[in-house]
């Protein structure tokens, strides 16, 4: 794994941040004429924007050092809401039915139990 040149440092206090509380670490790298002021949201996990390690939390604001200048990073938007369990599952409209209950239910639709028998 490549080394990092980007050095961190955790700032005292919290700050408000789309109506969050978030939390501050200065950033220092080669590239930057002074320390970048990093907001990251510790309670939500980095996995979704896995592009600094050293950072325990959802990076909400950042920058990085690219060959063609700075480039800088703030979320626009955050809305929080549920997501229905049956985007990612069998819907709970369905029901649970044997092999043979399976069949049968086919035959019925397609007319061909009297001939099954």
């Amino acid at each position: 794994m490549k080394a990092t040149t980007y050095t961190f440092k955790k700032k005292l206090f919290k700050k408000k941040f789309l109506g969050k509380r978030v939390n501050r670490m200065m950033v220092n790298h080669p590239d930057f004429s002074e320390p970048i002021e990093f907001l990251y949201l510790k309670k939500y996990s980095r996995e979704y924007l896995n592009n600094f390690p050293s950072i325990p939390g959802l990076l909400v604001q950042y920058a990085i050092s690219t060959p063609n200048g700075i480039m800088y990073y703030k979320l626009e938007k955050f809305s929080e809401y549920t997501v229905d369990q049956d985007l990612f599952g069998i819907p709970s409209s369905f029901k649970k039915v044997s092999i043979d209950e399976f069949m049968d239910e086919m035959l019925d639709i397609r007319g061909l139990t009297n001939e099954r028998e």
